[in-house]
């Protein structure tokens, strides 16, 4: 009995670049969450809705996710594949929508191919619910960082917010952003590594970019350890340093997966 979920409404897919999908990504978690909550499980034929339907195999396809039979999801996650109980411990380590996307899809046609829908039950209800939950939540943290950019001029901070400036080693703040952070944030005279105040000084000025590259992984880790804290990170290295942002900013790349680190515009 394949067909399709006659009562919701199937998600119109356009490609119209990243932010394009990233909207129908959102769109698609609302749709299943509502059914999830609303619907599934309350009768046995409601399995048979799901895991019969032609929608969701062709969401996920237009989505970009992948039946993988769940290998990136366990190879991520471990033990989060089949058990709920696990994956409740590790929603907080769940960051990636594509391998989450990928684990929903692969998981969905376990039971349309490989098991039956007869064998679900409240616990691939909530295992279902919870990932789809979490997609919208990724979503909705990507959506935020790709609307903000660290602003050119910055004259206060949120409680919360730490200012990443470009220093030297012996920590002499007297210019450019470095002075910024000495007069306004905290930066200690002397310091010219690290957290200090409401400030994160990386050394800019000791040779070439390859010189700057530990620094910057350094704050990275610094960044991901200290989820609390959201840093803006400004053109470090492109003033008093000398060198021009498409040096710099590849060394950032990883930062953009890191959700409390915020770059400048085209970094």
């Amino acid at each position: 009995m394949r067909g399709k979920m006659s009562d919701v409404t199937k998600v119109s897919y356009e490609r119209v670049g990243k932010e394009g999908v990233l909207k129908n990504i959102d769109e698609f978690a609302n749709k299943y969450i509502d059914f999830f909550e609303k619907e599934f499980g309350r009768t046995r034929e409601s399995y048979y809705r799901f895991f019969d339907s032609n929608d969701f195999p062709e969401e996920c396809q237009a989505l970009g996710f992948e039946m993988d039979c769940g290998h990136s999801f366990n190879e991520a996650y471990g033990d989060a594949w089949n058990d709920v109980k696990v994956l409740k411990v590790k929603m907080d380590e769940i960051r990636d929508i594509q391998v989450v996307g990928n684990g929903l899809f692969s998981q969905w046609r376990y039971f349309n191919h490989w098991s039956s829908p007869s064998y679900a039950n409240d616990d691939t209800k909530e295992w279902f619910l919870l990932l789809f939950c979490k997609v919208k939540a990724l979503y909705q943290q990507k959506e935020t960082r790709q609307k903000r950019t660290t602003p050119e001029k910055i004259d206060r901070l949120n409680y919360n917010e730490i200012f990443v400036f470009g220093s030297n080693l012996q920590g002499m703040h007297k210019g450019g952003a470095a002075y910024a952070a000495y007069r306004k944030f905290g930066a200690i005279m002397g310091q010219g590594v690290g957290l200090q105040g409401q400030s994160y000084a990386i050394p800019t000025m000791q040779g070439g970019v390859d010189t700057i590259r530990p620094y910057v992984d350094e704050f990275i880790q610094f960044a991901k350890q200290h989820q609390q804290l959201t840093f803006l990170v400004t053109r470090i290295g492109c003033g008093i340093a000398g060198f021009i942002d498409e040096e710099i900013s590849p060394l950032f790349a990883e930062a953009h997966g890191v959700e409390n680190i915020v770059l400048p515009p085209n970094w």
